[in-house]
């Protein structure tokens, strides 16, 4: 498979499919509520496709405008992914 910018190594695939899987946990376990994913070297879209090689069939994206933001829903699951473009914030948690 070729890597480009917008691509993880398998390395990194192993890496993040590994921790999300432990975030997803805690999450509907209920022992923690978000997980602040900013600046752990992932993108948005790197890590919506993380959650559907997990199995989360993504549902669809909501945006804010101008302030870049973008909530990504996942069908039958509760859990969530919310990144900033201004704020260059990523974090995944549970919605209520």
């Amino acid at each position: 498979m070729a890597y480009g910018k917008w691509s993880l190594t398998t390395e990194e695939e192993k890496y993040f499919i590994s921790l999300f899987k432990y975030m997803i946990d805690e999450l509907e376990c209920g022992r923690s509520d978000e997980f602040n994913l900013s600046g752990k070297g992932i993108s948005p879209w790197q890590a919506k496709t993380v959650m559907e090689k997990l199995g989360y069939v993504f549902d669809h994206f909501d945006i804010n405008g101008w302030e870049q933001d973008t909530w990504f829903s996942f069908k039958n699951t509760d859990i969530a992914l919310f990144s900033s473009g201004m704020h260059f914030e990523l974090r995944l948690f549970k919605q209520y």
